[in-house]
């Protein structure tokens, strides 16, 4: 989409919707974020701190933004 954001319409954001779903752009996109934070937990679990679960907190909060 080349045009300025102020000219998007809803189709156009529906057109894009529908590519991503049929290539499998946005579940390919969750699994990779999933990956990620299960590599955050494993190093997180390394971290020798008392109070880990607020990193593990961020992790999954970050994953669940991005998608």
């Amino acid at each position: 989409m080349l045009k300025p954001r102020d000219e998007t319409t809803d189709a156009d954001i529906q057109w894009v919707l529908d590519v991503y779903n049929k290539y499998g752009a946005i579940q390919h996109a969750q699994k990779f974020a999933d990956n990620l934070v299960e590599q955050a937990y494993k190093t997180i679990d390394e971290i020798p701190v008392e109070n880990k679960m607020i990193f593990k907190e961020i992790a999954s909060f970050m994953a669940q933004r991005m998608s």
